[in-house]
């Protein structure tokens, strides 16, 4: 006479069964004195977290590197297994009329690599995967952030990184081990602290304008921080330097090629519920349901930096959320709402500086 809900710990590494027996003998609540009846319903289904990266040295440029790299994350998925990994770069740079980026250990001088650069290193990625796991399949977003450090936040920059995402996808086409198993997209890190709204949009108008969408997929994923925006404790806060609400909503979804994937770092939930504030104003404004792509968290960035404003303590919360408690903070967030429930990642991942 009432309902009961049961949380699982599954193996992320195997299938898992729940096996549910209806007790339809034992007096005095037989079946035939209490008829019983009941739902099993699938919440939601945990995603594998892989591990993205940043690319911050130049002594990291090397195919052989980058073939590693992909070769333990493909080691880390399971056969069956389907994940999204981000690769940032850095910084935009346009130097002796290439694109291409600064990487982000700026000491003791900045180094430039090209587009064409990248899209080598991000070819033998996957083959590095590919070696080492034959069937899993992955998303690889290759990033830039917005700030206007490298000077390059502009509309060129943005069609050049999404004419290196479509040349990957064709590439993906190209090979049959590759095709059904590999995707290239663009990303970009957009944080309103870091530049400002127009400049970014700007950017990000200069991808959609350039990236092959219908025929190639080359889609743009933000992971970007949501600053300033509002949250239960502020609900009347607005974003900082300048942006609204419409300009995160638009460089995330609002553009064709846009798809979010957002910062979840603070272990107080804060992360999450700022997007769930720009998802519920899309819905508002433009009647649109903002799918969230996936997740993204720092904890193991965290643990080799060591950095104090990592780690949570007792005044405050960090930024060291683990995983899946990011995950679970957007997904609990998403189903308190009767239409964007339907919104919930699909991937997760979490980023780090070494591995």
């Amino acid at each position: 006479m009432g309902s009961e809900r049961v949380f699982l710990e599954a193996r992320p590494w195997a299938p898992n069964f729940l096996n549910v027996v209806l007790d339809t003998a034992t007096l005095p609540a037989a079946n035939h004195n209490y008829p019983s009846w009941g739902t099993v319903r699938l919440q939601w289904i945990d995603p594998l977290t892989t591990l993205s990266r940043y690319v911050a040295r130049k002594d990291q440029l090397s195919p052989e590197t980058f073939r590693a790299w992909g070769c333990a994350r493909g080691e880390s998925l399971p056969p069956w297994g389907w994940g999204t990994v981000i690769l940032d770069f850095g910084y935009p740079r346009i130097q002796n009329e290439e694109y291409g980026v600064w990487l982000l250990n700026l000491r003791p001088t900045p180094t430039f690599i090209s587009t064409t650069v990248i899209a080598d290193l991000a070819r033998a990625f996957l083959t590095g995967f590919a070696e080492c796991n034959g069937t899993a399949r992955l998303y690889l977003a290759l990033g830039v952030n917005n700030h206007n450090r490298g000077k390059g936040v502009t509309r060129d920059h943005g069609r050049a990184w999404a004419r290196m995402i479509n040349q990957l996808n064709q590439d993906i086409w190209n090979n049959p081990h590759w095709l059904g198993r590999f995707w290239a997209l663009g990303a970009i890190d957009a944080e309103p602290d870091w530049n400002t709204a127009q400049t970014t949009r700007e950017w990000v108008e200069g991808y959609t304008e350039a990236a092959d969408l219908l025929d190639l997929g080359s889609y743009l994923l933000n992971f970007g921080s949501c600053d300033g925006c509002p949250f239960r404790g502020c609900p009347s806060c607005q974003p900082s330097n300048g942006w609204t609400l419409e300009d995160l909503w638009y460089i995330s979804w609002g553009a064709e090629a846009a798809e979010p994937f957002p910062e979840i770092y603070l272990t107080n939930g804060v992360n999450a519920e700022q997007w769930f504030h720009v998802a519920r104003y899309g819905l508002e404004t433009h009647q649109r349901v903002m799918i969230f792509t996936g997740v993204l968290t720092t904890w193991t960035a965290c643990q080799e930096t060591r950095d104090e404003q990592c780690q949570t303590t007792e005044r405050r919360a960090g930024i060291d959320n683990q995983p899946m408690e990011g995950y679970l903070q957007m997904h609990r967030i998403l189903s308190s709402h009767p239409i964007l429930s339907q919104a919930y990642p699909r991937f997760s991942s979490d980023i780090s500086w070494e591995r």
